[in-house]
């Protein structure tokens, strides 16, 4: 608990500025998807953002007393491809930036040399983002956290790096016979679920490995493991303290597909279910650490499995960055920290098709189960990200709803209502 007070304290603090994006060293982003970094909800006060929000949504947000209260957009440039470079070449920005005396500390998503020039440049103090750039790169490799779990005492997936395809051929066979449904082919990096394809043959895998390898960058196998074996699908998100892992909060994961969709803090957690999950998390927290890792937020994805003496947590992702789920369950927080209630809740996001989705026409639909100011305790759907492409009189819609209700009936009533918006189109990936 202290440890999440103090990381709400820190996001939400008026000196603050925050670059919440997950701005790795390079993003091969499309035009639309580079619009929309920084975007989403929050209870920062001053965020950098590529584009400004949605006004309506954003005056939304601040009905409720949060959103940021500064947004600062800097000048796209073509050759830039992370919002820290975007802004050092903003040399009006940045100037602006060092002139305004209420900016004393930064809080970055994901630290990189171009965010650490920045955050030099503009003469700003770190907060929760203390590892060096190096630290960062270390603490998301993925090969590197499975070869750790048998030095660190938690469970991982084999994992091995595949150089050709000789090596995949011979591999393959033996990887895939742990669960016998084949294996997983992926980037040795990606977050968000990017870059996980499940290879049910040898000839898929081949075919996967061949376009990933030529892309660039380490391919790796893993062996697949069914859905019939998993008991539960964990995220958990938290800070790593010099003491060990500080857990804020954990969520089900939402997949569509492979890929991240949203969370749920709706069904309860079993005291072994907690135990096991935070046995592993220690030893994850030592690696982080020597690593170099330590002093920022950080989730590590796993799941929950049956073994002979009860749930096994079996690690498989590290992201040691502000978590997708963090900046919503933040606002989740703040908006309920008052409510005598509690309120379970499901953050996720939707592909729609319809009619134009604006937030008038979502007052219409939901009626009561909108999300209302002052009103909280009654629970609701909560808009928070909205990206639209118009084709004439119809609509493609990228939402993201937070959805705040009294039981499991209540969150699922919501979810149903977010559906009925329009054409559910789930496993689509964001623009």
């Amino acid at each position: 608990m202290p440890a999440a007070r103090a990381f709400l304290s820190a996001l939400g603090a008026d000196d603050i500025l925050v670059l919440g994006m997950n701005d790795a060293e390079r993003h091969t982003l499309t035009p639309s998807r580079q619009q929309l970094r920084g975007h989403g909800i929050t209870i920062a006060r001053n965020i950098v953002a590529a584009t400004p929000p949605p006004p309506d949504l954003l005056a939304h947000h601040r009905s409720f007393g949060i959103g940021p209260q500064r947004i600062f957009c800097p000048r796209p440039e073509g050759a830039a491809t992370t919002m820290a470079e975007l802004v050092l070449l903003d040399r009006d920005l940045v100037a602006r930036l060092r002139a305004d005396a209420s900016l004393r500390r930064v809080l970055t998503s994901y630290k990189n040399p171009h965010t650490q020039r920045l955050i030099e440049t503009l003469g700003l103090e770190p907060v929760l983002s203390e590892p060096e750039p190096a630290a960062y790169a270390r603490a998301n490799d993925k090969l590197e956290l499975a070869r750790a779990g048998a030095r660190y005492g938690f469970a991982t997936l084999t994992t091995e790096a595949i150089a050709d395809e000789a090596t995949l051929a011979a591999r393959y066979p033996v990887l895939a016979a742990e669960y016998g449904e084949g294996c997983i082919v992926r980037r040795r990096r990606g977050a968000g679920g990017s870059g996980i394809h499940h290879a049910r043959t040898l000839r898929a895998a081949r075919r996967i490995w061949r376009r990933l390898a030529a892309e660039g960058g380490d391919v790796l196998l893993v062996p697949y493991v069914p859905p019939a074996r998993i008991r539960r699908n964990v995220a958990t998100h938290g800070v790593v303290t010099r003491t060990g892992f500080a857990p804020f909060f954990f969520t089900d994961q939402i997949l569509a597909g492979h890929e991240f969709s949203g969370g749920t803090a709706v069904a309860p957690w079993l005291a072994t279910e907690r135990a096991a999950i935070r046995a592993a998390l220690d030893g994850v927290a030592r690696w982080f650490r020597d690593v170099g890792y330590c002093g920022a937020p950080a989730g590590v994805d796993g799941f929950l499995m049956d073994g002979p003496d009860g749930p096994r947590f079996v690690v498989l992702d590290p992201n040691a960055r502000l978590s997708a789920t963090m900046q919503p369950w933040a606002a989740i927080a703040t908006l309920t920290d008052s409510v005598a209630r509690p309120l379970l809740w499901r953050f996720e996001h939707v592909h729609l098709l319809g009619r134009p989705f604006s937030l008038s026409r979502m007052r219409r639909h939901f009626g009561s189960d909108l999300l209302t100011p002052g009103k909280v305790e009654q629970g609701g759907v909560l808009p928070t990200f909205l990206f639209e492409t118009r084709f004439g009189p119809a609509s493609s819609c990228y939402l993201w709803t937070i959805m705040l209700g009294h039981d499991a009936d209540h969150v699922d009533h919501l979810r149903r209502r977010v559906g009925a918006l329009g054409l559910t189109r789930r496993r689509d990936r964001p623009p």
